[in-house]
Order: structure tokens, then sequence, then C-alpha cells
């Protein structure tokens, strides 16, 4: 759920600004495994829930990294 206000801004901004790729690359195959691991280990739906809620949260962010893109051409070229 903490994901929300980062993917929420995303979405009214158009862009993802400097949010780094691999890290939230990294974030979704950490769920991944976390996601194998409930499967494996544990009979808890709330716990199986929360999981794929991390997984999903992640997963779209990392959809708008790769479709809006980091900090637009205008905002870039003041900070030069």
């Amino acid at each position: 759920v903490g994901r929300l206000p980062q993917i929420a801004q995303n979405l009214r901004q158009r862009h993802t600004g400097e949010l780094a790729f691999i890290t939230y690359l990294l974030n979704v195959a950490g769920a991944g495994a976390r996601l194998f691991t409930t499967l494996q280990e544990l009979d808890d739906p709330i716990a199986l829930a929360a999981v794929v809620l991390s997984l999903g949260l992640n997963l779209v962010i990392v959809a708008q990294i790769l479709l809006l893109g980091g900090t637009p051409k205008k905002a870039a070229n003041k900070a030069a």
C-alpha cells in the first residue's frame, strides 16, 4: 500500500522522475521470491494477499518506468 502515493504521483506528473528501474526490478524479483515461498510454506490467505499486493504494486511502478519514462526533457534541460 506504501507504493500507492508514488503510483498516483507518477500518473499526475506523466513521468517517473528519478526512479531507478533496477531498484524496482529487484523489488519485483524479491516479491516473486516471497510469493513462491509463501505458496510453498504457508497456508495463510492474508499473508498471500499481502505478498500478491506487494508484487502487483511493484509491477505497476516498473510498468510506469517503462511506459512513462524518467524526467521529462523540459525539466532535464532546466537542470543542466
